[in-house]
């Protein structure tokens, strides 16, 4: 039987490490296929590399190039998730966005984005302190702090100081996506925590007073690294995702 594929973007120094948790709770038939963040000049250049990236997969795997695909993204990779699917429309099946609200960053994370960079500029880059990484995740995270903060230091310092700068300069200027999701005719989930502070929570309040309110779930508590911290209250909403219907919105 033919293994239902998801194509997922993880966050800012993240990599396939995020996913290993959800993936061993959801179905053996559901797989997932992470998406390297490649080097760019810029957001749009960045996009293509990844949209592309999907093709070839979807060609080595006997698929048509225009073949549509589920796209699944966390943090930094939900607002590129939705960027892709405002700019390749036809070809994005359904769309999942965890714990990122696609659209500018907000001033105080922008503000220690750039604040990191110039650290890096003159010191270069040690690696994400304890204390940060404990910063992005809930107390009462399912899989235990400790192995959640080793995760991500570990993610950090696989992917090192390069993409770090690369990810950061890429990545800071965004736009507002709002217009362009509500013209999207495919299922789209939403997945945040209710106290999460780097989510633009006035941004969902927008979008709760229009139909993509529909599927936009929210877990309990201030925990950013959803994958990590909630894989099975994730693993339980990708599966709902997959099986809705997208012929409902073709045919609306």
């Amino acid at each position: 039987m033919t293994r239902n594929k998801v194509y997922v973007l993880p966050g800012t120094m993240c990599n396939r490490r995020l996913w290993e948790a959800l993936s061993c709770e959801l179905d053996h038939q559901i797989e997932l296929v992470h998406c390297e963040i490649p080097d760019a000049e810029n957001l749009d250049e960045l996009c293509e590399k990844l949209f592309n990236s999907i093709v070839v997969d979807l060609v080595r795997s006997n698929q048509a190039p225009n073949t549509p695909f589920n796209l699944l993204g966390f943090s930094m990779g939900g607002y590129l998730a939705a960027y892709i699917a405002s700019k390749h429309p036809h070809q994005v099946k359904r769309l999942f966005v965890v714990a990122n609200s696609p659209t500018q960053l907000l001033a105080d994370e922008l503000l220690s984005r750039q604040a990191v960079l110039s650290i890096i500029e003159g010191n270069g880059y040690g690696g994400i302190s304890v204390k940060k990484a404990h910063g992005l995740i809930d107390r009462a995270s399912e899989l235990g702090s400790a192995s959640i903060v080793d995760t991500i230091q570990l993610m950090d310092r696989e992917l090192g100081e390069i993409a770090l700068i690369n990810q950061y300069r890429c990545t800071n200027e965004r736009i507002n996506l709002l217009p362009q999701l509500l013209t999207l005719n495919i299922p789209i989930y939403f997945y945040y925590s209710k106290e999460d502070k780097l989510i633009n929570h006035r941004w969902y309040q927008k979008l709760d007073q229009t139909h993509l309110n529909e599927h936009v779930y929210k877990a309990c508590g201030s925990g950013h690294m959803l994958p990590l911290e909630k894989p099975k209250e994730l693993a339980a909403l990708v599966n709902s995702w997959l099986t809705y219907p997208v012929d409902d919105y073709i045919m609306s």
